[in-house]
C-alpha cells in the first residue's frame, strides 16, 4: 500500500460523492458486502440448491479482490475521520485530506498480514473476511483483505498496479461518455470487440506489463487503454461506416 493508491481513491470519492465523509448513505460496508459475495461465485461458491456449475475463476477473483480494495481504502478513511479527534476541528479541505491519508496509510503499513489454515478454502477466506470487516470494522481488517489478496496470486506490487489500472479505467470511462449523460458525444462500447468487456482488455494490458516486469504509472495506463480503445472500437466504428 502506498500514498498514491490512498490518494487516488480520496479523490474518487470527492467526485462521486461529494461529503462522502460524513454522509450516512455512502455506507462502505454494505458495498464491500456485496463485492465480497461477487469474489465468493468466483472463488468457486454456488447455491446448494442451485444447477449451476460451481468453478474458481482465478482471473476474476484478482479482479474482485481489487474492486473489494477500492471500498476497503474509502471506509478505511471514513473511520479515521469518525475516530476523529478535537484537532481535525477547522482544518481546510487540504488539510483534512492530508490527515486523513496519512492515518489511513499507517493502518495498512502497520497490518498484520497471518497466514491462514491450509485447510481454508478460498470461499472459507471470503467469508472470513466478509466477517472481520462486519465485526471489527475496515481498519482492523485490512489483513483479511491482504490474505486474500495473497491467496489469489497477488503481491503488494501487483494488487497496486491492478488498482491503478482499474482506476484509469473507470476515468477513461467517464470521459468517453460511459453514462451516456454527456449530450452530443456518442456513447462509451463496452464490448470492445463485441464479445468481450473492457475489463478484459486492460487485464491483459496489465498481464503483459508484469509479464514484461514492467511497472505503469496512473498516467501510463491512461494511454494505453486510450490507445486500445481508439483501435478496437473508434477505428473500427470508422473503418465500417
Amino acid at each position: 500500500m502506498n500514498l498514491e493508491l490512498l490518494t487516488l481513491q480520496y479523490n474518487t470519492n470527492d467526485k462521486l460523492a461529494p461529503g462522502w465523509l460524513e454522509r450516512e448513505d455512502v455506507n462502505f460496508y454494505s458495498a464491500i458486502r456485496d463485492e465480497a459475495g461477487e469474489l465468493a461465485v468466483s472463488a468457486g461458491w454456488k447455491p446448494w440448491w442451485s444447477k449451476a456449475e460451481s468453478q474458481l475463476d482465478p482471473e476474476n477473483c484478482k479482479t474482485e479482490v481489487v474492486d473489494l480494495l477500492h471500498f476497503h481504502m474509502s471506509a478505511v478513511l471514513k473511520e479515521c475521520f469518525q475516530f476523529k479527534e478535537d484537532s481535525l476541528d477547522g482544518l481546510s479541505a487540504a488539510e483534512l485530506q492530508n490527515i486523513l491519508l496519512k492515518r489511513a496509510l499507517a493502518d495498512f503499513q502497520e497490518a498484520f498480514v497471518f497466514e491462514p489454515l491450509q485447510e481454508r478454502t478460498n470461499v472459507d477466506l471470503v467469508n472470513d473476511y466478509l466477517g472481520d470487516v462486519l465485526s471489527m470494522g475496515a481498519i482492523q481488517s485490512i489483513g483479511s483483505l491482504l490474505v486474500l489478496a495473497r491467496r489469489f496470486g497477488m503481491d503488494d506490487a501487483e494488487l497496486a498496479m491492478r488498482y491503478i489500472a482499474k482506476n484509469a479505467l473507470n476515468n477513461f470511462r467517464k470521459t468517453k461518455n460511459y453514462k451516456g449523460d454527456i449530450e452530443g458525444a456518442p456513447p462509451y462500447v463496452k464490448l470492445w470487440d463485441g464479445e468481450n468487456e473492457d475489463n478484459y482488455f486492460v487485464t491483459c494490458i496489465i498481464n503483459k506489463a508484469i509479464d514484461n516486469a514492467e511497472t505503469l504509472t496512473y498516467d501510463e495506463f491512461y494511454s494505453r487503454i486510450a490507445a486500445l480503445y481508439a483501435e478496437k472500437v473508434e477505428n473500427a466504428n470508422v473503418a465500417t461506416a
